[in-house]
């Protein structure tokens, strides 16, 4: 979860949001031994989580998105979006960040 989140603070931070965040846009990365070494960590990680699929993503303007395309298209994965992307209306960064709260409970529950 820490992977996903650093990634996607770097995504918000450029003004960008994903739209479309689920566990089937989060790819894996094994580690070498090497590499597990020079990136220092204390629990050595043998993954590292990547953020896929930027075929949705738009860029956001003053903290909402009013993107060019019909936002009442309501795209994205159902199951993973935030109640005001469902329904069409104008949304921000908070629609990832519901995202990411669906993952984690899949992740802990199963």
């Amino acid at each position: 979860m820490k992977d996903i989140l650093s990634g996607l603070c770097k995504i918000h931070e450029r003004n960008f949001i994903h739209r479309d965040l689920k566990p089937e846009n989060i790819l894996l990365n094994v580690i070498n031994e090497d590499e597990r070494e020079r990136l220092g960590d204390q629990f050595k990680p043998r993954y590292i989580a990547k953020i896929a699929d930027f075929g949705l993503s738009a860029e956001i303007k003053y903290g909402i998105f009013s993107g060019k395309n019909h936002i009442d298209d309501r795209m994205g994965t159902l199951l993973y979006m935030a109640p005001e992307q469902a329904q069409g209306k104008v949304y921000g960064k908070r629609v990832d960040i519901w995202a990411i709260g669906v993952i984690m409970y899949t992740m802990l529950t199963g």
